[in-house]
């Protein structure tokens, strides 16, 4: 019974038919103070919680606090402050098996799985790799964006043929996801995949690819050239996209505020790139930010840049 709706009258009768109220309203009041209770101690951030406590609190909290105490879990392993070292991958097998349906609504069988998918991928165990494909395959935008972050925690070759398909799909975000998420995989494979984005008409994934590429697994000569070109503010003058994806819904200040600040991005991500790369011709373009670009950042990066490639 909803806990917003008025209980039943009973009819009048004998004390037997009546005695089930005495048990079922107090039970229900129970439940719903427990979830109160832990919802209010998930808020206040106890930092002392482990796994095996938490989960303990999800066997409690019932419907009203489970998402609570999945969402505490899912943060807490993804900010690093909790490990799963003492939960086996089986337990959490059956625990997304358990949890991953038992929400009322389609919207919130969703959300249930995202949190139980960051969870479970914070393993790092590709036994849970089908999980996250099968995920991948689901109408709601969200669940699809967690798994592909989810395939990216487990870098398992075995989802290359997912994002693979992803990486060529329409949608720009669930593109640049599956971007990072091979950009993890040690595998020749996606290591093709990610040079091959460096040709891609999408610059910002482009650009993105060249960033991964140089780094570990990878270190892929073939983004040198691209990377060198990301050194200068001139080659993000003529690019639209920069503008972000609500560019004709903007007026001009906010377009060139969001342009303005993708750029600085791109600019600070690809000094510390090049730090990174230890290549000599990032020295010349590294030197104009360092001396000549109107933002602090970059020309922050642009020095620490110099420094690690021993020409500050």
């Amino acid at each position: 019974m909803p806990l917003d709706e008025e209980p039943r009258q009973q009819p009048p009768g004998s004390f037997l038919s009546a005695l089930p109220q005495f048990f079922v309203f107090p039970a229900i009041l129970v439940a719903t103070l427990t979830a109160v209770y832990l919802l209010l101690r998930v808020l206040a951030g106890s930092g002392d919680e482990s796994v095996p406590e938490l989960l303990a609190d999800l066997e409690a909290a019932g419907p009203h606090g489970r998402w609570q105490v999945l969402q505490t879990l899912a943060t807490g392993l993804q900010q690093g402050r909790l490990d799963l070292d003492e939960v086996s991958s089986e337990e959490l097998l059956a625990l997304y098996e358990r949890y991953r349906d038992v929400a009322e609504t389609p919207l919130e069988r969703a959300r249930m799985q995202q949190y139980l998918l960051g969870i479970v991928a914070a393993k790092r165990d590709p036994v849970f790799t089908p999980l996250a494909l099968e995920a991948l395959e689901s109408s709601d935008e969200s669940l699809r964006q967690h798994a592909l972050r989810a395939l990216g925690l487990l870098a398992d070759p075995a989802a290359l043929p997912a994002l693979e398909q992803r990486l060529a799909g329409e949608d720009r975000d669930e593109r640049l996801l599956a971007l990072g998420a091979l950009a993890n995989i040690d595998d020749d494979r996606s290591r093709e995949l990610l040079a091959g984005s460096l040709r891609s008409e999408d610059s910002i994934l482009a650009r993105n690819a060249a960033l991964l590429l140089v780094r570990e697994p990878h270190r892929d000569a073939r983004a040198k050239p691209f990377l060198i070109h990301m050194l200068s503010r001139e080659g993000y003058a003529k690019d639209p996209s920069l503008d972000g994806e609500l560019r004709d819904l903007m007026d001009e200040d906010s377009r060139e505020a969001a342009r303005a600040d993708a750029v600085e991005t791109f600019l600070v991500m690809a000094c510390l790139a090049a730090s990174e790369l230890g290549d000599p011709a990032a020295v010349p373009p590294l030197q104009v930010l360092r001396e000549t670009d109107p933002s602090l950042k970059v020309r922050s990066a642009a020095i620490d840049a110099l420094h690690a490639l021993g020409s500050s």
